[in-house]
């Protein structure tokens, strides 16, 4: 089996990093543009986050591994005199996915997994490997398998972040994006620390900045 490396690059539409490969500025997006397969994915239904990256790593529909949202409900209370009962509801997690992900079925085939920020991906589950959880990890939680997976990098590189600092509202955009692009140089310099310091035979890593920073921006 050939490694096999996957970067997820969130919300990067074509519209702007077509013409940005070919003016030159995404360079190495480019080099693989020419030398390989591109073209427009077409979103889950319903185009959301939490089912899209569900679905990439299982291959099945919403109505198949069972997120469809960002929250799904918990359980339902009973009617009220005079109303209707209401639903509770919880976020989702990788325990809410009702299908097996690629780097699963890698891992129990005995294959060497490593997995960086994929959404819906918290609490990791044990692999053949690493997992570092992505959006929805919540903070102050372990968020990795092995647990202690970052813990030989302390003093040595600048503590990994899971979700910015920054949040957006006017007149900030430039305290947004730095916090941003510092998010994205963290992950992509523990990115390349993880790939040289374990073997493996699947590698992902995802970055969500440039979703966050679209949400945002893409008005200017």
């Amino acid at each position: 089996m050939s490694r096999v490396l996957v970067i997820g690059i969130d919300g990067a539409t074509f519209d702007l990093a077509r013409p940005w490969a070919e003016a030159g500025d995404l360079p190495n997006l480019a080099r693989l543009m020419a030398e390989g397969v591109h073209g427009p994915l077409e979103s889950t239904l319903p185009p959301v986050t939490s089912p899209a990256w569900p679905t990439f790593a299982t291959g099945k529909n919403p109505g198949k591994h069972s997120v469809f949202d960002f929250i799904r409900p918990l359980v339902a209370s009973p009617p009220r005199r005079g109303g209707g009962g209401g639903s509770q509801f919880e976020l989702v997690n990788a325990t809410s996915i009702r299908a097996p992900t690629l780097w699963q079925i890698l891992s129990d085939a005995g294959r060497h997994v490593g997995v960086m920020n994929v959404p819906v991906t918290y609490p990791p589950a044990p692999v053949n490997g690493f997992i570092i959880a992505g959006m929805l990890s919540p903070v102050g939680g372990t968020f990795t398998y092995p647990a202690d997976l970052l813990d030989r990098y302390t003093g040595r590189m600048k503590p990994y972040r899971i979700a910015p600092h920054v949040q957006y509202k006017e007149g900030n955009e430039a305290k947004f994006a730095a916090d941003l692009l510092d998010m994205v140089e963290r992950r992509g310099e523990y990115a390349l620390r993880l790939m040289a310091d374990y073997p493996y035979d699947f590698l992902m890593f995802h970055f969500q900045a440039t979703d966050i920073m679209q949400h945002a921006f893409w008005k200017f």
